[in-house]
């Protein structure tokens, strides 16, 4: 589909996900941090198929996902990764597809790369 020709040429397209560790407790956190760790707690496996921005895949993070962000305290010290999970959240909420969220975020945090 042409979805499908659109989601693969974008970062999210190439993400592996398969992060295994739970997200930790958002109520460890407060603020807008608490509430990017509940959207990450709240929809995983969408954030499991999402490129972080902040490039945390390369090392010493070597994160798998977005949601890997959010499985130890990294998104805690990192504004993009909550953006991006509450981004996520509220497209989710909308009703779009997994697709849409995709593109979505690309064209919204891919600019600061």
């Amino acid at each position: 589909s042409d979805d499908l020709v659109r989601d693969t040429k974008t970062p999210s397209f190439s993400v592996t996900g398969g992060e295994s560790r739970p997200v930790l407790d958002p109520d460890l956190f407060t603020g807008r941090t608490r509430e990017a760790y509940q959207a990450a707690k709240e929809i995983p496996n969408i954030l499991d198929k999402l490129f972080c921005y902040c490039f945390c895949h390369h090392p010493p993070q070597n994160h798998k996902s977005l949601l890997s962000c959010f499985a130890d305290n990294h998104a805690s010290f990192c504004p993009m990764c909550e953006d991006e999970a509450i981004s996520a959240y509220e497209l989710h909420k909308k009703g779009h597809s997994l697709s849409r969220i995709r593109r979505q975020i690309d064209r919204e945090f891919g600019k600061y790369k």
